[in-house]
């Protein structure tokens, strides 16, 4: 093989490659073009499902959704754990290095909804934005409006609704309920957005589009999440 090679190399000749190294350089290029041909059957089909079946569709969505909810979730709750032991550290430094005392509980350890102004931080507040759109409220509804009472040391809830059917009576002293009126989340939205922006003249379209947007899908308001603090610091 050497000596042919180096013939090869005189006469300028390019020399024969082994019948091995050929087999394998065309199985390589059948196994290359075949999973290009599996890669596009595979999105071709997937699409074709997805387009033929719009129920399949929408729970992709709406579990991709979910799991962006929760991650979400699980931010918020870091983030206000961090905020907590931040303000607990800063009061405690304030007062001389004493810790502020515990909110209230009862016999089951429950925070104290009745509990007075004692039993809240004695510096920081920190407002929940809980907009709902609907007429009805889920049946799980006063389970987490109990479980806000547990927070009435440093958190205040307010929800934001439109007319929905609400005891305000049971409510623990840390929940505040808006009625907003029918229709009124958009309304509300689009009056305030329109404000903040500099862009008064088009107050009337902002709350049609707002209007029909949350009646039509009601998730579309957690994407105007950043400006919840701006659009309902006044509720009038």
């Amino acid at each position: 093989d050497r000596l042919a090679a180096m013939k090869s190399g005189l006469l300028g000749v390019e020399p024969a490659r082994p019948r091995r190294a050929l087999l394998s350089d065309t199985w390589l290029r059948v196994l290359v073009v075949g999973l290009g041909c599996a890669w596009l059957c595979t999105s071709l089909w997937l699409a074709w499902s997805l387009r033929r079946d719009p129920a399949g569709a929408a729970s992709l969505r709406r579990s991709h959704e979910m799991t962006e909810l929760s991650n979400e979730v699980l931010i918020l709750r870091r983030q206000l754990a961090s905020m907590v032991s931040d303000a607990d550290e800063a009061a405690a430094s304030g007062a001389g290095g004493t810790e502020p005392p515990p909110p209230p509980t009862d016999a089951l350890g429950h925070a104290d909804p009745a509990a007075d102004t004692a039993s809240r931080h004695p510096e920081f507040r920190l407002a929940m934005i809980v907009p709902w759109l609907g007429a009805e409220l889920p049946r799980w509804f006063d389970l987490f409006v109990a479980s806000c009472a547990g927070s009435a040391y440093l958190v205040d809830w307010l929800i934001f609704h439109e007319d929905a059917p609400i005891d305000v009576a049971a409510a623990p002293a840390n929940v505040r309920y808006i009625s907003l009126g029918p229709h009124g989340m958009g309304a509300h939205f689009g009056v305030q957005l329109a404000r903040l922006t500099g862009e008064p003249n088009q107050t009337h379209t902002l709350v049609r589009l707002l209007q029909h947007a949350f009646a039509t899908w009601p998730y579309a308001i957690v994407e105007y999440k950043p400006t919840y603090g701006a659009a309902t610091s006044d509720p009038h």
